[in-house]
């Protein structure tokens, strides 16, 4: 990519960043997208357990989307340098990596259709994809943002008896938003002739709640000083 440009800044070094992933990344996020389609199929045919590793897939392809932003969180000195709201740069890395993960979703919708009926991909695709997509990302960016968790720090401020509950939720609670994303597909029916969008479209409602309370947290963090 040529230097300068009309683009924001951030967005460009997300896109370098992206086009300098290996091949092997590059094949590790395909091969997540055809997980996450297959195991929607194994769903739609009665394995319901089955989107639970499609709902995984998707957040761990979301690891590789926000890989620009994690790069971010691992240079706290340069990142605390730069003249701007911290947590709004952090945010500008959001998009790009919105964009990677539809790109993957579409490669799970193609691979549902293995096992699903067009009929039944196309109306959920068009429901879903940036639901899922932005859940994906949300989930990751949190689960990033968060780090590895200061021990002295929570056992000081939250004590020992909650310390378990807190360590559980910082590991779910990203994934569950995934997970959460992917629920409403039960919400749609099993009737390929009849299948009810709009119950469904009910609950990406609070998906999208879910996955803006993720990004209000990253939007509110400050860079560790080193």
């Amino acid at each position: 990519m040529k230097r300068g440009g009309r683009a924001p800044a951030v967005w460009r070094r997300d896109w370098r960043s992206y086009l300098r992933f290996p091949m092997v990344r590059v094949a590790r996020l395909v091969v997540f997208g055809v997980v996450a389609g297959v195991g929607l199929g194994v769903t739609w045919h009665g394995v319901r357990p089955a989107f639970l590793i499609s709902a995984l897939a998707l957040y761990l392809a979301g690891y590789d989307a926000v890989e620009p932003l994690a790069q971010e969180i691992d240079h706290p000195s340069r990142w605390d340098g730069m003249p701007r709201d911290h947590g709004i740069l952090l945010l500008t890395h959001l998009p790009a990596a919105f964009v990677v993960m539809v790109f993957v979703c579409g490669i799970g919708a193609l691979s549902a259709l293995l096992m699903v009926p067009a009929a039944v991909v196309g109306p959920l695709s068009m429901l879903l994809l940036w639901v899922v997509a932005l859940a994906a990302v949300a989930g990751a960016a949190l689960s990033t943002v968060m780090g590895a968790p200061d021990m002295s720090k929570m056992m000081a401020g939250l004590g020992a008896d909650v310390m378990g509950f807190v360590m559980l939720f910082r590991l779910v609670f990203p994934y569950a938003i995934t997970v959460a994303a992917l629920a409403p597909i039960f919400r749609a029916g099993v009737t390929v002739d009849a299948l009810d969008l709009d119950h469904a479209q009910t609950y990406t409602g609070y998906v999208v709640l879910l996955a803006g309370g993720a990004i209000a947290y990253v939007r509110f963090q400050k860079p560790t000083r080193v």
